[in-house]
């Protein structure tokens, strides 16, 4: 039911005219505005109410868009970033990285540590096309050798790997000549 009753209104298509609204909707009878009078004021935008099944709808809409959108997030965006965060971290490891933990994991775990690695040299470099392994898999990241000096002493030409588990925590294996 309209807010506006019935009556002759100013002619919202057509300056100077009056047009009859019946309470509903504007009629087609229409007549000149008389002379000198005062237009009233246009009548006020017809309010509907707003179904409760309409506001269901729009609800559901709104929930659906939200749900696609966080799909679209979680699925292709997120991941994206983490991978170029990944890859990001992965390409600023080194050799220095790599021996120094052979150096750390060696003074926890060595009767005679390692206690340095000196003139170190890349053999191989597979940063560029890292991939994250899946499950328990590991994946060998950097190559490299240098002189390996122990705690006696003792000196011997080393290669260390430095490899990459899934929650990209350094696992190294070193190996050198006696």
């Amino acid at each position: 039911m309209s807010e506006v009753r019935p009556g002759w209104y100013p002619d919202p298509q057509q300056a100077g005219w009056l047009r009859w609204f019946d309470g509903e909707q504007w009629s087609a009878h229409v007549q000149p505005m008389p002379a000198g009078a005062l237009p009233t004021q246009p009548y006020a935008a017809r309010r509907r109410a707003m179904s409760a099944r309409a506001i269901v709808g729009l609800v559901l809409g709104a929930w659906f868009a939200l749900a696609a959108l966080g799909i679209v997030v979680t699925e292709v965006a997120l991941p994206a970033l983490l991978d170029r965060q990944e890859r990001a971290l992965v390409s600023a490891l080194t050799c220095a990285d790599a021996t120094q933990d052979a150096v750390d994991i060696s003074k926890d775990e060595d009767e005679i540590p390692l206690v340095r690695i000196d003139d170190v040299a890349l053999v191989e470099d597979r940063r560029d096309g890292f991939h994250l392994p899946e499950g328990s898999d590991e994946v060998l990241v950097l190559t490299c050798s240098g002189t390996a000096t122990w705690q006696d002493g003792y000196t011997a030409d080393a290669t260390v790997e430095l490899y990459l588990d899934k929650e990209l925590t350094h696992i190294v294996a070193m190996d050198w000549e006696d």
